[in-house]
């Protein structure tokens, strides 16, 4: 399947959110770690109600589904939000509310994204055309929304949509920020199921339990400050990836 990127477990143990080693939401004191977890369920409970809104599948990933799953809440001092995007459900709609309802952080046009996805022409033929979109949390200015640490430190509130496309041998792909592209087991895509946390309901895979431990490995409810081990995600390179295709125009044309 190509050459390995890295060792998921190595990354993890630079960049985990067990203990919340993740940039700098580690400044927070007690009162402003309580508000910024609330205005993280804020911020995927407006996520989700987009989705919703373009009929776009989507569950809690990462260390979003493993803090309310395992731990009733968000994990503590991590400052990023993950969503689990169906991408062949995906519509410009979609794309286009996304930049408006919160902040674009990556890419910094949402318009060229679209013309990749949507092209008029040729259809994506890499696995450059696999969208991953960073996006803030805005406050009531429309700026990226921050709580203020003890210390005087802005956290920002920011969040990571990825976009898990139907790639082959029962895997789907999808692409990480710095270009890694990852295979997943299309199994726990099958069905999704919810969480409920505040009076609503968050989308999670049907079997939470066997995703955390396909991500984290069989330690995955153990908080700890580094990665467990057996992690079954597969990272390939580059080369590999350019044997992805998928089309939103092939496929609205045959339905």
């Amino acid at each position: 399947m190509g050459n390995y990127v890295f060792n998921f477990n190595e990354f993890l143990n630079e960049n985990h959110l067990n203990e919340g080693t993740l940039r700098n939401a580690k400044h927070l004191g007690e009162a402003a770690q309580k508000e910024f977890n609330q205005m993280k369920m804020d911020f995927l409970k407006k996520q989700v109600q987009l989705c919703k809104k373009h009929g776009v599948k989507c569950f809690l990933d990462y260390g979003s589904l493993l803090g309310l799953h395992r731990d009733g809440e968000m994990i503590k001092n991590d400052n990023d939000c993950d969503m689990a995007i169906y991408g062949e459900t995906v519509t410009k709609e979609f794309l286009e509310d996304i930049e408006k309802e919160f902040v674009l952080v990556r890419p910094s046009n949402i318009q060229t994204l679209i013309n990749k996805l949507f092209p008029e022409g040729e259809d994506a033929d890499d696995y450059h055309q696999i969208p991953y979109i960073g996006i803030g949390h805005k406050d009531s200015k429309g700026k990226l929304a921050t709580v203020k640490s003890e210390g005087g430190v802005n956290v920002e509130c920011g969040g990571d949509f990825f976009f898990y496309y139907p790639y082959k041998d029962g895997k789907r792909i999808t692409r990480w920020p710095g270009w890694e592209v990852q295979l997943v087991s299309d199994k726990h895509f099958k069905n999704t199921g919810s969480i409920s946390k505040g009076g609503f309901d968050y989308p999670i895979p049907s079997n939470p339990d066997g995703y955390c431990e396909y991500v984290y490995g069989k330690d995955w409810k153990t908080p700890q400050s580094r990665a467990g081990t057996g992690s079954e995600l597969e990272f390939i390179s580059r080369g590999a990836g350019k044997k992805f295709a998928y089309s939103h125009k092939e496929k609205k044309s045959k339905t």
